[in-house]
């Protein structure tokens, strides 16, 4: 009982450390595309003004962002078939782009950029992992 009691403990322990850790790759991927972006901005489109509206769109896309992997990747760890896995990643990247749309408006390079990064953060991480992760099991469990 103590032995199945340890062993159950273990796989959740595992499925948090795997939730947490695909959150942390999803907001990092976020993070970096977007900066990049920002960077490369006024090499591609001359000057680029910024203003305080703009500063908090994207601070708070960021919390938004940090909150809908985490839903993602828990409701990825549960799901069995992969049907509802990619109707979910399309229903979480449909719904960050809708909240987010009604910037294009006055701000379309930076919304574009926004969103596209989004996207680019929701499926990256999924796609590593769906590549990589059997390899990491055969590395992790050798013995």
């Amino acid at each position: 009982m103590l032995k199945s009691m340890i062993l159950n403990n273990g796989k959740i322990m595992g499925k948090i450390i795997r939730i947490a850790l695909m959150t942390l790759f999803h907001v990092v991927v976020f993070v970096v595309i977007h900066d990049t972006g920002v960077c490369l901005a006024p090499l591609l489109l001359g000057t680029v003004k910024s203003n305080l509206h703009w500063g908090i769109t994207v601070k708070y896309s960021l919390f938004i962002f940090g909150i809908l992997s985490l839903v993602l990747s828990v409701f990825r760890e549960y799901l069995q078939k992969k049907k509802y896995r990619n109707l979910l990643l399309i229903g979480i990247c449909g719904l960050f782009c809708g909240i987010h749309i009604v910037h294009i408006d006055y701000t379309p390079y930076r919304t574009l950029l926004l969103l596209s990064s989004s996207i680019i953060g929701f499926i990256v991480p999924i796609v590593v992992y769906n590549l990589w992760s059997s390899r990491i099991r055969k590395w992790v469990f050798r013995g």
